[in-house]
């Protein structure tokens, strides 16, 4: 990835999030799977690099929307929600609604074709992650 910077004099502070949601945990050649950081640099001029990459890196677990628990009810007053028009190319974003249960006793199922990946929350319940932008050998969504 590369994004244009600016740095101010003195201590600058490099913040990367990183999101571990659908990476597999068993299979063949799990060890030959990387995730996280592999290299980090800072490129100031044609010539003068930044490596940061074997620099010591502090590690937070959790989203905010996650530590301030936003999937419960008593939760929902204590962020603040606004409305949007686009949803395209939104990150770390926590959607919610309400709906009334359907009837009768069949199973159900959350279609989540439109979004990226993620977790989903039902009555304060996490039922699952998802990944639709990870897809088959035949191009489709792996899970919707």
């Amino acid at each position: 990835m590369d994004i244009p910077i600016t740095l101010i004099d003195g201590i600058n502070n490099v913040s990367v999030l990183s999101v571990m949601v659908g990476l597999p945990d068993s299979g063949a050649f799990l060890e030959s799977r990387y995730a996280g950081l592999t290299k980090v640099t800072i490129q100031c001029s044609e010539s003068y690099i930044y490596d940061f990459t074997n620099y010591t890196w502090g590690y937070q677990i959790g989203l905010e929307g996650e530590k301030l628990q936003v999937f419960k009810e008593q939760s929902l007053g204590e962020v603040e929600w606004s409305e949007i028009d686009d949803p395209t190319n939104k990150s770390l974003t926590w959607y919610k609604t309400t709906f009334d249960a359907p009837t009768g006793d069949e199973p159900i199922a959350l279609n989540m074709s439109s979004m990226q990946k993620g977790e989903v929350w039902v009555n304060e319940q996490s039922i699952g992650r998802y990944w639709v932008s990870f897809l088959t050998s035949k191009g489709n969504p792996s899970q919707i």
